[in-house]
């Protein structure tokens, strides 16, 4: 999982159209009722052409050919709400609250959400009331950045990582920042079996193209080293990168790219 990009915003027209929606949710009284009529206007207009935009728009977001902006693994085919509509149904049709999921990943957090009540981690339910102030466990790629929270398990060398993200090193385990990576690897199940073994399929092909790079870049134009640079970033897995990225001085074989190539840590 990785920050999403901060500059993808919606044509004035359909932003207007939600802000209209998101007005008549936030107009009625009771929680309950909110709740009701945000699920009842999402399932009527999930076919409209603002939700077609919107769907167009999240895609950019995806990194690959729409990959899950979750697990980055399977096709993203879901708009899914970050704060949950039946925990925040005035936040139903909010832009901010949206990203491109898979069904797995959809489906694995539901209307999961937990709130710092105070320092206590405290899962929010579904009830009749809005939930109570606090902070937000849940790591938000949309405005959070998860390099700050994750690290991925790449070994002393790439063929031998368990490829599992895990609590970034130097946490402690009472910390915020702790509970909250482990809450949002849980709540994911961001390390299910299959994601490990794609995470090291992806860093094997990174070190795969970073060997054919080192062999072509003196025969490459500027036109062919752009495009060799859109493919290599275009890559399902942009997170196993990121984390190469910042763990790469503990990694000789990978290392000795950067030290020959230093316009990688760019990519």
């Amino acid at each position: 999982m990785r920050q999403l990009p901060q500059n993808i915003n919606l044509d004035t027209k359909y932003q207007n159209f939600l802000t209209s929606w998101e007005t008549e949710i936030r107009r009625i009284t009771t929680h309950s009722e909110k709740v009701k009529v945000a699920q009842n206007k999402w399932k009527s207009r999930r076919t409209t052409k603002t939700l077609e935009h919107v769907c167009l728009k999240l895609e950019e977001m995806c990194s690959g050919n729409r990959r899950c902006c979750y697990c980055e693994d399977s096709v993203a085919d879901e708009v899914e709400h970050i704060k949950p509509k039946s925990l925040y149904p005035e936040l139903t049709f909010t832009w901010e609250n949206y990203l491109y999921a898979c069904g797995q990943c959809n489906g694995s957090k539901n209307n999961k959400y937990a709130l710092f009540i105070g320092i206590v981690l405290t899962p929010v339910q579904p009830s009749n009331s809005p939930p109570s102030p606090g902070n937000d466990v849940f790591i938000n790629p949309r405005q959070d950045a998860p390099m700050n929270f994750f690290d991925l398990d790449l070994g002393q060398e790439i063929d031998d990582g368990t490829f599992q993200y895990l609590p970034k090193y130097g946490l402690s385990q009472s910390s915020v920042d702790y509970q909250r990576s482990e809450y949002t690897i849980e709540i994911l199940g961001l390390n299910r079996d299959f994601l490990a073994v794609g995470r090291k399929s992806a860093a094997l092909d990174f070190r795969a193209r970073l060997y054919e790079y080192q062999q072509k870049k003196q025969n490459l134009n500027a036109q062919q080293l752009q495009q060799f640079q859109r493919d290599f970033k275009s890559h399902s897995y942009p997170s196993v990168w990121e984390h190469i990225k910042a763990q790469y001085q503990s990694l000789p074989e990978i290392n000795q790219f950067f030290q020959q190539f230093p316009e990688i840590q760019n990519w």
